[in-house]
């Protein structure tokens, strides 16, 4: 569950909607992303254009870029380098040396270095999207 926590952050910053965007709740649901996923619940509901930024580097507004890029290829591509399984969603752009993913099985945010694969390169890890959301936006 997103956090209130989570919530009034964004509510505050202006970038919190009551209203589900429509498109992007089909764009996710064609990545396997469920209805009832809190990663799903986040992006219906949050968006500040294309992508977050902090001090923790840049998280993609993943509805945004299923829509309007080519997220898919691009994910393929990534997935297909580092010899990740198709569980794992990418939610940032792969600038700096590595990428946050989402494991869209079991729910966990990773952070994993470019070149390397879950199994031996794990870096970080956050036991779901509402504890990784506080940590990337220092709440």
């Amino acid at each position: 569950m997103i956090s209130n926590q989570v919530i009034d952050f964004f509510r505050g910053k202006g970038w919190w909607y009551a209203d589900e965007a429509k498109g992007y709740a089909d764009a996710l649901r064609n990545v396997g992303i469920s209805d009832s996923d809190d990663l799903f619940y986040f992006f219906v509901h949050a968006e500040d254009g294309p992508s977050f930024l902090s001090a923790h580097g840049e998280l993609l507004q993943l509805g945004w870029h299923l829509m309007n890029t080519n997220y898919s290829a691009n994910l393929a591509a990534v997935r297909q380098a580092m010899k990740i399984p198709s569980d794992l969603i990418l939610l940032s752009s792969m600038e700096g040396g590595g990428g946050y993913f989402y494991n869209i099985e079991n729910k966990e945010v990773l952070f994993l270095g470019a070149g390397c694969s879950e199994k031996d390169h794990k870096r970080k890890a956050w036991p779901d999207i509402n504890d990784f959301l506080i940590y990337f936006f220092d709440l």
